[in-house]
């Protein structure tokens, strides 16, 4: 019998970054916990109650496209974050943060909540985003 409760347990999966324009591999690795992870569940019920929000207020005025635009683009900011649990950026920086920089929830939001940042957080949701590379083989009893 195949125990299917523990597929998830702490399985990190690396997204090993690509340079967004050539597709070549930057040596540098951020290891991203399953969306279904703790922190990642958190977000989306936060996402969740700040969409209801916008309901509510969609009820009562008009919300722009632009103002969803944002929250969407917010949303996966926050989501990408709360999926890095470690990383490594090789001999490479991103601003401030230098090649030694703990992964840090400060840190993680100093690069992902960036808009120069856009790149990565796409890499990092389409990781996220395929259950496969979370799920391992099940063990034969």
């Amino acid at each position: 019998m195949t125990d299917i409760a523990k597929l998830f347990d702490e399985v990190l999966y690396p997204v090993e970054l690509k340079n967004p324009l050539n597709g070549e591999a930057l040596g540098i690795t951020f290891w991203i916990a399953p969306f279904v992870a703790d922190a990642a569940t958190d977000w989306w019920v936060r996402t969740n109650s700040m969409m209801a929000n916008i309901k509510a207020r969609a009820k009562e005025q008009e919300v722009g496209i632009d103002e969803i635009a944002e929250i969407d683009a917010q949303a996966m900011k926050r989501r990408a974050i709360a999926a890095v649990r470690k990383w490594d950026w090789g001999d490479k920086t991103f601003g401030k943060i230098g090649s030694k920089s703990p992964c840090s929830a400060e840190n993680k939001a100093a690069v992902l909540a960036d808009p120069a940042s856009s790149w990565i957080v796409a890499q990092i949701i389409d990781a996220g985003s395929q259950i496969e590379n979370f799920t391992k083989a099940p063990q034969q009893d």
